[in-house]
C-alpha cells in the first residue's frame, strides 16, 4: 500500500511538473463600495409577477404549482473574465429574487417544496436558479468572483 501512495506522489509530482504555468499576474483589486455602484438595471418592485409569469411558462403544469414565500430581491453582482488570457475583467449584474415552489413532475406527483433563485435585469429573468446563492442568507449585495476573473475583492 506505501508503495502505490508513494508512486501515485511521484507521478503527481511528475505531472505537474510538465503542466504550463500560465502567468495570469497579480488579482485584479475591485473595492466593494465601488462595485455596490455598478448598474444594476431598476429595481424590480414587480419580481412576484415576473416570477409568476415565468413559471407559469416553464412549469409542466403551472395550474397545479404552489407558491410559497418570496424573498424580495438583492443586488447580485457576477465578476469573470472569458478564459485564463482574458485581460478584461466583465461584470454582470443584476437582481436576484428567490421564490418557493412545490410543483408537479411529469407523473403528478408533488415534488415537495423547493427554492428557486431568479436572476432579474430590468424587468427580465436573464438567469435562472444558481447554486451559489443562498435565499436565507441576510446579505443585502451578493458578490460571486469566478476563479479565472482573479479578482480581490476589498471594503
Amino acid at each position: 500500500m506505501k508503495q502505490l501512495i508513494l508512486a501515485a506522489l511521484l507521478g503527481s509530482t511528475l505531472l505537474t511538473g510538465c503542466l504550463p504555468r500560465l502567468d495570469i499576474g497579480p488579482p485584479v483589486v475591485l473595492s466593494k463600495s465601488e462595485l455596490r455602484n455598478r448598474d444594476f438595471g431598476r429595481y424590480p418592485s414587480n419580481y412576484q409577477q415576473i416570477i409568476k409569469q415565468h413559471l407559469a411558462q416553464t412549469l409542466r403544469d403551472p395550474e397545479s404549482a404552489r407558491i410559497g414565500r418570496f424573498v424580495p430581491p438583492r443586488k447580485y453582482l457576477y465578476i469573470y473574465r472569458l478564459d485564463w488570457e482574458d485581460k478584461q475583467v466583465r461584470y454582470d449584474a443584476s437582481y436576484f429574487a428567490c421564490v418557493y415552489v412545490n410543483a408537479k413532475n411529469g407523473y403528478g406527483g408533488y415534488t415537495g417544496w423547493q427554492e428557486h433563485v431568479y436572476f432579474i435585469r430590468n424587468g427580465q429573468i436573464v438567469i435562472g436558479d444558481s447554486l451559489h446563492v443562498r435565499c436565507d442568507s441576510e446579505e443585502d449585495f451578493i458578490i460571486f468572483t469566478n476563479p479565472k476573473a482573479n479578482a480581490e475583492i476589498v471594503p
